[in-house]
């Protein structure tokens, strides 16, 4: 989120706010939204897990599946829209690697 100038706030209706009113490009805002469900969608994931099936994960396999699940997502839009995958799958690069310096 920080590599976005995304401030995680503490609250649900607080968060939810921020994802309605974001700002910047399309590209971006959509990235956002992809990463903020899948992050959602996978902690969800892991709190039925240990409750009901006693399984745990680390972060780093949280992380590895929710990077996963945002480029799967985004190669899905390849036939569709190529322009639009290879702008989101930059801006995905970007953010998750420091090492890649933007233009």
């Amino acid at each position: 989120a920080t590599r976005f100038t995304l401030n995680p706030l503490r609250t649900w209706d607080r968060s939810l706010s921020q994802m309605h009113t974001l700002s910047g490009n399309r590209f971006r805002r959509r990235l956002l939204l992809l990463a903020w469900q899948a992050i959602i969608y996978w902690v969800w994931a892991e709190r039925n897990s240990r409750l009901h099936r006693h399984t745990f994960r680390s972060p780093d396999v949280l992380l590895r599946l929710v990077d996963c699940q945002i480029k799967d997502r985004i190669n899905s839009l390849r036939e569709v829209n190529p322009t639009t995958c290879s702008q989101l799958l930059q801006l995905w690069f970007l953010a998750c690697d420091p090492t890649i310096v933007s233009a």
